[in-house]
This record gives structure tokens, C-alpha cells and sequence, in this order.
């Protein structure tokens, strides 16, 4: 039951990212992205090449860094205002729909 109910609010939660999607990623952004992430890695690189050898902080920022993008988003449930009142009979089946909620 619960596991229909996540397929069936994923399905529809795609359907409605995919209809606001095209006009969003439109041809000129999607240019200006790729120049963009182009400048971006050459800068990064030339960056690169100017570090000193014995430069021994890059693997705490990197850690400090790569910690801080796990804190950005946030948990996708798809539960709406109703599921309060009509799940509350299947509060222990729940924990497989908000398993599979934290996967996706």
C-alpha cells in the first residue's frame, strides 16, 4: 500500500518538475551554463597549478566543504496535508514510505 503510494506521488511529483522544466532550461541558459561551467574549470585549474607543494589544509577544507553541501536540501517527502489525517491508521507502515522518501 504505502510503497503504490510512493510510486504514484513520485510519478506525479516528475510529471510536474518535467512541465516546468522546458521552460526553464531553455536554449539560451543552458549556453550561458556551459560557457559558465567552462570558465569556471579553467580558473579552477590554473588555480590549481598555483598552490605550493606543502599546502596541507586542502584535505580539511575539502572535508570541510564537501560537509557543508551534505547540509544543503532537505528531506523530499511528498506528504501532503491530508496524509496527517488519512495515514494515521497506517503509522507503522509509514516507515517504509519515509525510507524510501530519505533514498530519494
Amino acid at each position: 500500500m504505502m510503497n503504490n503510494l510512493w510510486k504514484k506521488r513520485v510519478a506525479q511529483h516528475q510529471k510536474k518538475m518535467m512541465r516546468y522544466l522546458k521552460y526553464v532550461l531553455n536554449d539560451h541558459f543552458v549556453i550561458v551554463c556551459l560557457f559558465l561551467v567552462g570558465a569556471l574549470g579553467y580558473v579552477y585549474s590554473e588555480s590549481l597549478k598555483s598552490l605550493p607543494e606543502n599546502f596541507h589544509y586542502a584535505k580539511w577544507i575539502a572535508v570541510v566543504v564537501f560537509t557543508g553541501m551534505l547540509f544543503i536540501g532537505k528531506l523530499a517527502t511528498l506528504l501532503q496535508s491530508a496524509d496527517t489525517v488519512f495515514l494515521l491508521p497506517k503509522e507503522k507502515e509509514l516507515k517504509g514510505y519515509l525510507h524510501l522518501a530519505k533514498r530519494y
